[in-house]
């Protein structure tokens, strides 16, 4: 059987590639006329491409416990979700894919993936359906950029 794990080279590169594809964006975002300051509430978060949810739990030595790639994804967003303010009540959700290449995926692994962290991070308060009162999901396949932009608007 396969592998499926990452050889430490092919981490190291995958974790330059998004912090590339990262920086990339900030600047894009930063020539935009709605920069981001701290604290501020903005239209859109730019997130890298999150790991596939399939492998994101391994199970050994009676318990389970996330990859380090799901890690990594994780502390790098809580890194960009510094720069907003959190969304603390019912919310309506967009989020926009833009896979890196063009293998075939399942959408609601990334989804989750992304929720998940952005929990995590503090951005969302939960992504439970209490909470989230709308999910629109829009994937832009015909460019491959490998992100994830998300736009929380809060509820009335």
């Amino acid at each position: 059987m396969k592998s499926l794990r990452m050889t430490s080279e092919q981490h190291e590169a995958w974790k330059a590639k998004q912090a590339r594809a990262y920086a990339d964006q900030r600047a894009v975002d930063a020539s935009d006329s709605h920069a981001v300051t701290p604290g501020r509430r903005t239209d859109t978060l730019t997130l890298p491409w999150p790991p596939t949810g399939n492998t994101s739990v391994r199970h050994g030595n009676g318990g389970h416990y996330l990859t380090q790639d799901v890690r990594d994804y994780r502390a790098a967003v809580g890194v960009i979700c510094r720069d907003y303010a959190p969304i603390t009540g019912p919310y309506k959700l967009r989020l926009e894919l833009s896979p890196p290449d063009r293998r075939r995926r399942d959408a609601d692994n990334a989804i989750k993936q992304a929720l998940d962290a952005l929990v995590q991070a503090g951005y969302l308060a939960d992504d439970s359906m209490s909470y989230m009162r709308e999910l629109s999901v829009i994937v832009q396949d015909d460019v491959r950029y490998g992100w994830v932009k998300v736009k929380a608007d809060p509820c009335a």
